[in-house]
């Protein structure tokens, strides 16, 4: 009988370990997406980016829509992996980068609900997360007291924006850095009716309390949002992101991997009003900071010089 009963457990964790991610960024957003028998459906979209380790990627993810003004679930929204792809770097043969550089894959999953303007009418708003298990190991600048990445955005009530488009990122990641090179790139996150956005630094998120209270994970002693990347100096003010462009600019002197966190805000800036902030889209990813292969180099590593794609067609798809 014991027998069988350690045969059960061992094959539970298998089964729940073949699916566990090295999960190393992603992002969530919404839209409204009305359908001919369904004016009120919204596509819920998340971008999964992890370390390729031979683990399939979940076939599904669960979302959940909260109200914010009580943490309340409103509604739990299963997501489905639609296409899969890997991040592809160009010149990793030239001076910069060694060639054993971790290769990452993303995930795109979606799914639909139907969102009522009578049922999503609080007037504070609602948010929506999704927890992944696990972050990738080895980060330098912030303490490991989460098994579990929360992603995370904020939208507005339905009755007073009953067709909402939350920013969206438009531009896949760059995920690697040259120990003393200046690192330049944005990732031109956009919003539909051309809105004002904003952009900072934020802390990631762990789970929290019912896994709904949006726990931000703490820095290791010596990081912050100022240097976040140890002893790494940013180019514009004290943050590392231009609040009005969302351009990233750093110089990172320190080697390792460092997770960052960002936050896009939606303002309503419609005729003569003061804006208002409406919803919020957040992106995380780890960075691997390398020694070049050839010392003494001191040129930008910009967006221009080292370009990230994804193959099309995909290569996995569900």
């Amino acid at each position: 009988m014991k027998k069988n009963l350690y045969l059960i457990l061992f094959l539970f964790l298998f089964s729940a370990k073949s699916f566990a991610s090295h999960v190393n960024g992603g992002d969530l957003s919404m839209r409204h997406s009305p359908v001919a028998n369904n004016a009120n459906r919204y596509e819920i979209t998340f971008k999964l980016f992890r370390d390729i380790n031979g683990i399939a990627l979940n076939p599904n993810l669960t979302s959940t829509i909260c109200q914010k003004s009580t943490n309340a679930i409103k509604l739990n929204v299963v997501l489905s992996l639609v296409s899969s792809s890997y991040l592809v770097y160009n010149n990793l043969d030239s001076v910069y980068f060694p060639t054993n550089v971790d290769e990452i894959q993303m995930g795109i999953y979606k799914g639909y609900a139907t969102l009522n303007s009578s049922d999503y009418n609080s007037e504070i708003g609602y948010y929506i997360y999704l927890l992944e298990s696990s972050r990738s190991m080895g980060v330098l600048n912030y303490l490991s007291d989460s098994d579990y990445a929360q992603f995370y955005m904020e939208f507005p009530s339905l009755a007073l924006y009953p067709t909402y488009q939350s920013p969206v990122y438009t531009t896949d990641p760059n995920l690697l850095m040259i120990n003393g090179v200046s690192f330049n790139t944005n990732y031109n996150a956009t919003q539909q009716n051309g809105d004002s956005l904003s952009f900072e630094s934020v802390y990631p998120l762990g789970e929290g309390l019912n896994g709904r209270d949006n726990n931000p994970i703490s820095f290791n002693p010596g990081y912050n949002f100022f240097t976040n990347i140890m002893n790494s100096i940013p180019v514009s003010g004290e943050d590392i992101i231009e609040v009005k462009t969302g351009n990233i600019n750093l110089t990172p002197l320190a080697t390792g991997k460092y997770l960052l966190a960002f936050r896009v805000s939606h303002f309503d800036t419609a005729g003569t009003k003061i804006p208002v902030k409406i919803g919020e889209i957040r992106r995380e990813f780890i960075y691997d900071v390398y020694v070049p292969k050839t010392v003494g180099i001191n040129s930008t590593y910009a967006k221009n010089s080292f370009v990230s794609t994804y193959p099309n067609p995909v290569s996995e798809m569900v």
